[in-house]
C-alpha cells in the first residue's frame, strides 16, 4: 500500500488498521491528506472503532509530504483537469453510459469511468481496475449517502446502475482520461525488481519501493498495473518520453475532518466533517486473526505521514 491517507495512516498503522485497496486482491487505494483533525462526535452504533482528538490535544497540522527517500519523488501536485486522451479506447471510456446488457468490454469502460469519478469525490473504490467488487460497491453506497446528506454510513453496498452513473457524472464533468509523458523521475528508481515471497526475506529489504517503473506509474495514477498495460500495450514503461494513456485521479486534499470511523465489518475507513457530513471513505484492511484490531474510541495524538 503506497498512496494512503497521510493523516490517518500514521494513526492506523499503530492500531492495526491499514488503508486497503483493490477489489479483493491488491492493497492499493486512493486517498488524499486530511488537513485537520478536530473534536469528534460519538461513534455510530455499527462502527467498531472511532479515531478522534479530545479538546485537550491540539489538532496536528499536516505538512505537505516530503520527497520520498526511496523513490526520490513527491506526489503529483493538484492541477486543473488535463484534456481527455485522444486514444480510441480512452474516447470510448469517456463516452461510456450505463447499459443493462453490456458486453464485457462495455462494462469495463463503465466501471473505469465510475471508479475515476468516485476516486475524485474521495469515495475510493480501491485501485482503478475496471472490475466490480466489494470496494466499488461500498464506495458507491458511501457516495450516495453523502449526496443525500445522510450522516450515518450506509449499511449495505450498492451496485452501479444508470442512476448511480448519472449522479457521479452530474457531480463531476471533467475528463476521466488523459495523456501522460513518462518523466525522467518516473524511471530513475531505484527499483526492487523481483521480490522474494518469504516474509523473513522481505523483512531484510533496505526499504520500500516499486518493483518496476510500470508499478510506480500505475500507482501514481491509482491504476491497476494490468489496466495500465492494457491501455498501453506497446509502451516501454522504462523509457522517459514515452506517451501513455492514463486516468485522471484527484490530488485534491480533503476538507477539514473532525472524526474518523473504522468499520471492521465492512472493512472501511470513513471521514466526517464537524457537522456530521460524510466527506470520504476508503477501503481498509482491518486487523487479522493473529493481530485483531481493537474496538473502541481512540484519540489521535500523533501523525506519521511516512511510517517505517
Amino acid at each position: 500500500m503506497r498512496f494512503g491517507n497521510l493523516a490517518a495512516l500514521g494513526v492506523l498503522a499503530s492500531m492495526g488498521f491499514w488503508l486497503g485497496g483493490c477489489d479483493d486482491t491488491k492493497s492499493h487505494s486512493k486517498s488524499a491528506p486530511i488537513a485537520n483533525v478536530a473534536p469528534s462526535a460519538p461513534p455510530a452504533s455499527n462502527v467498531q472503532a472511532v479515531l478522534s482528538v479530545p479538546t485537550s490535544i491540539a489538532p496536528p497540522q499536516i505538512q505537505p509530504p516530503p520527497v520520498d527517500p526511496v523513490l526520490n519523488q513527491t506526489p503529483p501536485p493538484t492541477v486543473p483537469s488535463a484534456p481527455a486522451s485522444a486514444d480510441p479506447e480512452a474516447r470510448a471510456i469517456e463516452a461510456a453510459v450505463f447499459t443493462a446488457r453490456a458486453t464485457v468490454v462495455q462494462k469495463r469502460r463503465m466501471l473505469i469511468k465510475a471508479q475515476v469519478m468516485l476516486d475524485r469525490a474521495h469515495f475510493s473504490p480501491g485501485v482503478i481496475d475496471g472490475r466490480d467488487g466489494s470496494n466499488l460497491r461500498h464506495a458507491l453506497a458511501a457516495f450516495a449517502a453523502a449526496s443525500a446528506g445522510a450522516a450515518p454510513a450506509p449499511a449495505s453496498p450498492a451496485t452501479l446502475d444508470a442512476a448511480a452513473l448519472q449522479a457521479l457524472a452530474s457531480a463531476d464533468s471533467a475528463p476521466v482520461t488523459q495523456d501522460y509523458v513518462i518523466a525522467a523521475e518516473d524511471v530513475k528508481g531505484p527499483f526492487l525488481g523481483t521480490l522474494p515471497t518469504d516474509m523473513a526475506a522481505l523483512a531484510k529489504l533496505t526499504g520500500v519501493g516499486y518493483a518496476t517503473p510500470a508499478e510506480g506509474l500505475a500507482e501514481k495514477f491509482h491504476m491497476d498495473e494490468a489496466l495500465l498495460r492494457a491501455l498501453n500495450p506497446k509502451a516501454d514503461f522504462a523509457v522517459a518520453g514515452t506517451r501513455l494513456t492514463v486516468v485522471q485521479p484527484s490530488t485534491d486534499p480533503l476538507p477539514t475532518v473532525a472524526r474518523l470511523q473504522i468499520d471492521k465489518a465492512t472493512q472501511e475507513l470513513r471521514a466526517y466533517a464537524a457537522d456530521g457530513k460524510l466527506v470520504a471513505s476508503f477501503p481498509a484492511t482491518v486487523g487479522s486473526v493473529e493481530r485483531p484490531a481493537p474496538s473502541g474510541v481512540w484519540a489521535v495524538k500523533a501523525v506519521a505521514p511516512h511510517p517505517t
